[in-house]
C-alpha cells in the first residue's frame, strides 16, 4: 500500500478563498485522514480549521471520513469508492477533484467523449466501409447475413469453418456514415478493432490455418483495383500493413491526449497527509 491524496472542492469557495481540503490514506499511520486548511499563520504554518486521522489506525472506515468532511467540501458520490481504491493501491496517488482544476476538466472531457462513442455492441471507431471491405476481400471473408441490432446492425462473414461478426453503428446526424464498432467477434472471441491494422490482426490471428492455404485470391492487376484494395493487397504482399486512416489516427491521438495529465504547478506538489 502507499499514501494517497485527494483534493476536494470547498463549499462556498468564494467566501473561503484560501481554503484547501485534502483527504486520503496515510500508509504510515494506517488511517484515512482529512485536512481543511485555511491559509497559513504568522509563522508560515498551515492553519488547520479541521483535521482527522492524525493517530495510528484512527479512521479505517471511509464512510466516516466522507461524513466528517461533508460540512466543508463538495463531496462527489464516488468519494468512498475512491478512498477504498487508494487504500489498496501500491503506488502513491494524487487526485484533484476541484471543478476548476485541469485534471478534473480533463477527466470530465474524457468521460464525455467515451459516452459519445459508446454503443450497446462496443465503441465507435474511425473505420468506415471503405476501410473495412478491402481487409475482408483480401482475406476472403464472404458476407452471409445482415441483422438489425440495437443502435445499428451486425454483419456475419464466413470463410471455411470460421465466422466473423462485425457490428456497425447506425448513421445519424452527427456522422457522415456508419462506422465499425470495436470489438469484433471471430469464432466467438472478442478482438479490438480500433484501426485497420488491428482489424487485419483480429481477422487473421484466430484463423491461422487459413493463412497456410488461403484459397483463391483476387487476380486483377493492382492498377485495376480500387485504391483502398490496391493499397491493402500491395501492402500485404510486401509485408507491410495497411496505413491507418486519418480518422482512426486522430481518434487514437485524442485518447492519448486525454490520458495525459498536465504537470503539477510548483504549489501542487505531493502532500503525504502528515503536515509540512
Amino acid at each position: 500500500m502507499a499514501d494517497s491524496r485527494i483534493r476536494l472542492q470547498p463549499r462556498s469557495a468564494a467566501l473561503f478563498v484560501e481554503r484547501e481540503i485534502y483527504v486520503g490514506w496515510d500508509d504510515v499511520l494506517q488511517t484515512y485522514y482529512a485536512h481543511v486548511i485555511d491559509g497559513a499563520d504568522e509563522q508560515g504554518e498551515e492553519r488547520r480549521t479541521f483535521e482527522v486521522g492524525g493517530d495510528l489506525g484512527e479512521v479505517t472506515d471511509p464512510s466516516r471520513l466522507v461524513a466528517a468532511v461533508g460540512p466543508y467540501a463538495e463531496v462527489p458520490d464516488n468519494l468512498g469508492e475512491l478512498l477504498n481504491i487508494s487504500r489498496v493501491s501500491r503506488t502513491t496517488t494524487d487526485t484533484d477533484l476541484r471543478g476548476e482544476s485541469r485534471s478534473y476538466q480533463n477527466q470530465m472531457h474524457f468521460e464525455e467523449r467515451i459516452g459519445e462513442l459508446y454503443r450497446p455492441n462496443g465503441f465507435v471507431t474511425g473505420l468506415g466501409r471503405d476501410d473495412v471491405l478491402p481487409v475482408l476481400t483480401w482475406q476472403n471473408w464472404d458476407l452471409t447475413g445482415v441483422q438489425a441490432v440495437e443502435g445499428g446492425y451486425a454483419e456475419t462473414y464466413r470463410r471455411g469453418d470460421h465466422e466473423a461478426v462485425l457490428h456497425r453503428d447506425q448513421p445519424d446526424s452527427n456522422r457522415l456514415g456508419e462506422r465499425l464498432l470495436s470489438p469484433v467477434l471471430v469464432d466467438g472471441e472478442r478482438h479490438g478493432a480500433h484501426s485497420v491494422r488491428a482489424l487485419e490482426r483480429a481477422l487473421s490471428e484466430s484463423t491461422e490455418d487459413r493463412l497456410d492455404d488461403p484459397g483463391p485470391r483476387m487476380t486483377a492487376p493492382l492498377d485495376q483495383l480500387p485504391i483502398a484494395e490496391a493499397v491493402s493487397r500491395d501492402g500485404a504482399l510486401s509485408g507491410d500493413l495497411m496505413p491507418e486512416p486519418a480518422e482512426a489516427r486522430a481518434a487514437d491521438d485524442l485518447l492519448d491526449q486525454l490520458f495525459l495529465e498536465d504537470p503539477l504547478d510548483d504549489d501542487e506538489g505531493f502532500h503525504f497527509g502528515l503536515g509540512t
